[in-house]
């Protein structure tokens, strides 16, 4: 293959990304198969920056930042795990092990940023009111992991993390004019909280059993979208208390579903951290706005096809008059 058709056809930042797709001190490989999943990795790292560049569109970091301690705790996980990708990726470097980039980043963008965290913040980013702490919170944890991911892109995919940085510097001026003039980030320790892991290992635990059960219930017929969804969790004291301490609206988004119902585990359980989770469709009706099913859509005067929640958020949304 010529590197000149892999530029002309995929452009520089790919053939850079295929340089750290193994460990150059033994036999490297460029097949076809290989550059599709190197270009494919690409696009993935590409596509979330666009994602978080697109919901900062209203965000000012001098002004609508929220404080971490008032960060929600989905927020405070996803920086947390931003760090530790920061101490691996440095080691990496620091090591000449440059196949960890491919390796460490893309997992962390695939697995965890895009198939579970930005996942997650849709509901927040898209329903709540633009001013609201919860979206503002979302919006600054994303500030900051597009930030840290454009400066851990930087030395590999050099043109595209100056593209994301030019659009961030749209938001914040006083960014320096480019990226590369940027120091490489540095892990904020107060940003490691053990006891939010252990929390976040064992709900990610209780997420894994809802997917199943979820997936379950849709090819019995029972729903087509998840999201209608009604989940029921029977779990030992140890998750349960996790769970409440995360609070179940805040359980809700993370599983993304209409409603939750925590119960005791009558008796132990093997496997899934002791977690038995069952789904069915949710009560009430789908709101038009969040698509959330719940008892109390269509109950509110003025807005019959949306749930309270939706009902109150469109009734205090700037420039909208109040229905009725």
């Amino acid at each position: 293959i010529d590197p000149a058709d892999i530029y002309n056809l995929y452009g520089a930042d790919v053939l850079r990304l295929w340089f750290t797709y193994a460990d150059f001190r033994s036999k490297m490989f460029l097949t076809q198969g290989i550059l599709d999943q190197v270009a494919d990795a690409y696009r993935r790292l590409r596509n979330t920056a666009r994602f978080m560049l697109a919901n900062l569109g209203d965000f000012d970091p001098s002004r609508h930042a929220v404080p971490y301690e008032r960060m929600s705790a989905l927020d405070r996980w996803a920086l947390l795990r931003m760090q530790q990708v920061i101490a691996r990726m440095t080691r990496a470097f620091d090591n000449w092990d440059l196949h960890l980039f491919h390796h460490e980043l893309h997992a962390f963008v695939a697995a965890e940023l895009s198939a579970i965290y930005l996942d997650c913040l849709k509901d927040t980013l898209y329903t709540e009111l633009p001013d609201s702490e919860v979206r503002r919170s979302a919006q600054t944890a994303l500030w900051y992991l597009l930030l840290d991911l454009t400066r851990l892109m930087a030395p590999i995919v050099t043109f595209t993390a100056d593209e994301i940085w030019e659009h961030a510097r749209r938001i914040d001026p006083s960014l320096p004019v480019s990226v590369q003039l940027e120091d490489w980030p540095s892990v904020r320790e107060e940003w490691l909280d053990p006891r939010l892991e252990e929390q976040f290992d064992q709900l990610l635990r209780v997420r894994e059993a809802a997917m199943e059960a979820l997936d379950r219930a849709k090819k019995d017929g029972a729903f087509t979208n998840p999201l209608e969804a009604h989940l029921d969790i029977y779990a030992p004291n140890a998750v349960r208390v996790v769970m409440e301490e995360l609070g179940l609206e805040e359980l809700k988004r993370f599983l993304i579903v209409s409603s939750v119902e925590v119960h005791d585990a009558q008796e132990p359980v093997q496997g899934g951290g002791g977690v038995v989770v069952t789904a069915r469709l949710a009560d009430g009706e789908k709101c038009q706005r969040c698509w959330v099913r719940a008892p109390s859509v269509g109950t509110v005067a003025g807005y019959p096809d949306l749930c309270q929640r939706c009902a109150d958020r469109v009734s205090r949304w700037p420039g909208v008059q109040q229905a009725g």
